[in-house]
């Protein structure tokens, strides 16, 4: 009967380690090779004609998805032309949100509507892959004009990969705003 020495059983034993650990190491990757996004970091503009009147913000949220986080603006009625683009850190209109990167998302002549607290959707973007913070505000244009843009900026962990989508529906929202920032490039 033959027997394996006390060193070659180290070696077969650092050979499957070696293996199962060379697997385990791939699997990132293999996983971020199914996400191809093709977007990218630079300003995008959403000009959909605007509606005739001011637009309503009737919900605010966020989701996570394999790929990506999502953040939604929910509109009563067509989503207004809109703009996206990160701004460097320590400008004023980065609004000092956590994250290594602000995105700004900048939805103009729109308003809150009877929403009571804009600002919770900051605590529901906590453990995301992407999302780091979440800030709303108004912008005012003019303090004569009564029209104003709804403005949030998100803090992201990194400048990453962005798109910008208006969506039907769903439920009552007539349209809804989209941004989904990819977890990497």
């Amino acid at each position: 009967m033959r027997t394996r020495s006390a060193s070659s059983r180290t070696r077969a034993a650092a050979v499957a380690a070696l293996i199962v650990g060379g697997a385990a190491a791939t699997a990132p990757s293999a996983a971020a090779a199914l996400c191809p996004t093709g977007w990218g970091s630079t300003p995008e503009q959403v000009d959909l004609g605007g509606p005739d009147e001011v637009a309503a913000v009737v919900g605010v949220r966020a989701g996570q998805h394999a790929c990506f986080d999502r953040f939604v603006l929910d509109f009563a009625g067509p989503v207004p032309d809109t703009t996206v683009r990160y701004v460097p850190a320590g400008d004023p209109e980065a609004l000092d949100v956590g994250g290594g990167a602000a995105l700004r998302i900048q939805v103009e002549d729109a308003t809150w509507s009877e929403m009571e607290d804009v600002s919770g959707v900051a605590a529901r973007v906590g453990g995301f892959r992407t999302f780091r913070d979440a800030t709303p505000m108004l912008f005012e244009h003019d303090p004569d004009d009564e029209v104003d843009d709804v403005l949030y900026v998100l803090g992201t962990r990194a400048r990453l990969p962005f798109r910008v989508l208006a969506l039907d529906g769903p439920g009552d929202h007539d349209q809804r705003l989209v941004v989904d920032v990819a977890h990497s490039w």
